[in-house]
């Protein structure tokens, strides 16, 4: 249902909210094993600009 008392700042910043969250990323990290093989380890890390981007507020 439509609410008629919604002021248009809330509606233009609703789509704002909706951004899409940073998606981690998958990076192979050459590391070595407690034998002492080389090996290939997947790790997962989020960019940290992502994170630190302030999210705007409707005025």
């Amino acid at each position: 249902m439509y609410n008629a008392k919604v002021s248009p700042a809330v509606q233009v910043a609703t789509p704002v909210r909706r951004a899409p969250r940073p998606v981690p990323t998958a990076h192979w990290v050459p590391t070595v094993g407690p034998d002492g093989r080389r090996r290939l380890s997947m790790q997962w890390s989020v960019s940290r600009r992502a994170l630190d981007v302030p999210t705007p507020r409707a005025a």
